[in-house]
């Protein structure tokens, strides 16, 4: 039980950081293009729908999953790839249609 409030407070946590952090954005860059209609009660209300929905997103979707370090793939260099000769069956049938 312990674990999965740990989760949970993990995703919360990580919803909250990546929601203000966006929204903070979306402000500045809104005072620099001069947008002066949309008030601070928009952005809270932003804010707060987008941390309720990618947190309840993140619960049920896994987020070790998305979140997940992937390591690189190991890739065995010792493998020699042999080169393909012919038979001699094949050579020879060569050899005589070269001769006539």
């Amino acid at each position: 039980m312990k674990s999965i409030f740990n989760r949970i407070l993990k995703v919360i946590i990580t919803s909250f950081l990546i929601c203000f952090f966006s929204g903070i954005v979306l402000a500045i860059a809104n005072k620099i293009l001069g947008v002066g209609k949309i008030r601070v009660m928009w952005y809270l209300l932003l804010g707060g729908l987008c941390f309720v929905m990618l947190s309840v997103g993140l619960i049920f979707t896994g987020s070790e999953y998305i979140f997940k370090r992937k390591s690189p793939k190991k890739v065995n260099k010792n493998t020699d790839k042999k080169v393909s000769t012919r038979t001699k069956s094949i050579q020879r049938k060569n050899h005589r249609q070269k001769i006539s």
